[in-house]
């Protein structure tokens, strides 16, 4: 039975999910490091470094948004959507791993396309519970696709 009852902030919850979401975000740095970014032969359009951490943190925070919305809809979908967004949580900090660390630049693109598909799973599983997460997670989404030509143009370019 699908409901639309929502209950009052929680500030708790709030800062679970917006704080895991950047804590989850602040890892998936950690994992990739620093080294390296601009020793690549860049591409057009490549932005600068320092821009990379301000970006994803408000990436980040509108996702966690997005998720404490959905677990406050109290939805009878909402746990099926939390457990994508996790999924999708961990690929993404998982990406950096790949591409920086490791230098696995062809392998960190399949599994972008991988963030890319449980993000759009994520969006189509959050848009019924609460339709203002679609606009918190298409930001996301178009960031992630500008990271895939990235991902591709910096793979091709340092072959």
């Amino acid at each position: 039975m699908r409901t639309d009852e929502r209950s009052s902030f929680d500030l708790k919850t709030f800062l679970f999910f917006v704080g895991g979401t950047l804590l989850a975000g602040f890892l998936g740095g950690l994992l990739g490091g620093t080294s390296g970014y601009e020793t690549l032969r860049a591409p057009a359009l490549a932005p600068p470094a320092f821009l990379f951490p301000i970006v994803w943190t408000i990436l980040y925070l509108l996702s966690g948004i997005a998720a404490y919305l959905v677990y406050q809809s109290r939805d009878q979908d909402r746990a099926p959507a939390l457990r994508r967004y996790l999924l999708t949580q961990a690929v993404s900090v998982t990406w950096p791993f790949f591409f920086f660390r490791l230098g696995w630049r062809g392998f960190a693109l399949l599994w972008l396309i991988l963030l890319l598909v449980l993000l759009a799973v994520t969006v189509i599983a959050f848009r019924p519970i609460r339709p203002a997460t679609l606009w918190l997670l298409l930001p996301y989404l178009l960031w992630c696709l500008f990271a895939a030509y990235l991902n591709i143009a910096y793979y091709w370019l340092n072959r």
